[in-house]
């Protein structure tokens, strides 16, 4: 459980997975509970609805043309999941 923040580099849909599996919804909580949430991806027409949904939740959104490298995510610079694209 991150204490202190969440930073997540993906793909463009890297954003959609987390919204269709329910992990975005713990980003928010994150939030709620003064976390510092932040998501850097490809943003276009594809994702909106999960990047709108990311924003609305207090998740600071980034975007980064043409990322294709891999996924992951850092929370309180400790503990990381990776995901080779």
């Amino acid at each position: 459980t991150a204490e202190a923040r969440i930073i997540f580099i993906s793909s463009l849909i890297g954003i959609s997975i987390l919204s269709t599996s329910g992990i975005l919804e713990h980003c928010i909580n994150a939030v709620e509970r003064g976390v510092r949430v932040r998501f850097v991806t490809e943003i276009l027409p594809r994702n909106i609805s999960s990047v709108r949904e990311a924003l609305a939740g207090g998740i600071e959104v980034r975007h980064y043309d043409n990322y294709a490298g891999m996924r992951y995510l850092v929370a309180d610079t400790r503990e990381s999941l990776n995901h080779n694209v």
